[in-house]
């Protein structure tokens, strides 16, 4: 394990170093087309909306959770119930 020049090795460090070093794995995988179809890209779009409403679902009852009284069903107590 090292740096990825290999001129600047680290024992235990995988990161690159901070040098610009211009090899032939630098560039391979660069150029090509982009493969991610507008059905996988609007999919993972969906995905992520879920995720998000589903999350604010979460934290929702959380909330109401912790504070019993500002549930929907639960109003303040009034003078009026006595």
């Amino acid at each position: 394990m090292g740096s990825s020049c290999g001129s600047h090795v680290i024992p235990g460090v995988s990161s690159r170093c901070a040098c610009n070093h211009t090899t032939r794995d630098d560039t391979v995988g660069i150029e090509g087309k982009k493969k991610t179809t507008m059905a996988k890209l609007t999919r993972e779009a969906r995905l992520r909306d879920r995720r998000l409403e589903k999350q604010a679902r979460k934290d929702a009852r959380k909330r109401a959770a912790a504070d019993p009284m500002s549930g929907p069903n639960n109003k303040p107590p009034t003078g009026d119930d006595v």
